[in-house]
């Protein structure tokens, strides 16, 4: 596990590696879903004007996910999670993810009966680019505007490396 942090501590110094292998095109959006988001939810989204097209808002979303980039256009990701015991997290580690380590800690404590027994353990992980599920990843920045950082991996896929922590 030492290695591991050691080579996610490396990385992080090299975040926003420019990573020509994601643009624009790689997201599949559909203009009739951006028009209602634009009448919907865009008027407070940071990149807001009635001039934006859908290619304005996906190269923005490119751009902010670039900056999270690591060399070999692999991206490190943090997932919280809150069960009795180490034992009990089970792989693959779900969808949810966020790019923002301080981000990874939104657990919604309503839904969970008697909080006061789990333990709170973050995932931080390392997956490669083509493993973000790009459209529910760009609907939820659309939604949202990265307020969480929230970022969606395709179901079923495991990072290449991780590490879990209690805290």
């Amino acid at each position: 596990m030492k290695n591991l942090q050691e080579q996610i501590s490396r990385m992080k110094s090299m975040m926003g590696i420019i990573s020509e292998s994601l643009d624009v095109t790689d997201i599949d959006y559909d203009d009739v879903l951006f028009d209602y988001h634009k009448k919907q939810n865009l008027q407070y989204h940071s990149k807001n004007g009635n001039d934006k097209n859908l290619d304005d808002f996906k190269k923005h979303f490119i751009d902010e996910i670039k900056k999270y980039i690591v060399e070999d256009n692999k991206i490190l990701l943090y997932r919280v999670i809150a069960v009795n015991d180490e034992s009990q997290i089970r792989k693959p580690f779900g969808i949810y993810w966020s790019f923002k380590k301080e981000d990874s800690q939104v657990i919604n404590w309503e839904e969970i009966d008697e909080p006061e027994d789990l333990n709170v353990y973050r995932i931080t992980a390392l997956f490669d680019i083509k493993d973000i599920d790009l459209k529910n990843s760009f609907e939820l920045y659309l939604i949202n505007d990265f307020m969480e950082s929230e970022i969606r991996i395709k179901k079923g896929v495991m990072p290449q490396d991780y590490f879990i922590e209690k805290i």
